[in-house]
């Protein structure tokens, strides 16, 4: 499955994203574009 998305955000900026994969695989987050998002995301810690 794919699926490209995107959402547009209370400020008027669009956010992208898509989905690949199994519905029943285990979730993968890449936040490849934000080097900051390790410092503000614990679970990336």
């Amino acid at each position: 499955m794919k699926t490209d998305n995107t959402i547009k955000l209370k400020d008027g900026r669009m956010l992208g994203f898509a989905e690949y994969g199994s519905q029943n695989g285990k979730p993968v987050i890449n936040l490849g574009s934000s080097p900051e998002c390790s410092k503000r995301l614990p679970c990336l810690r």
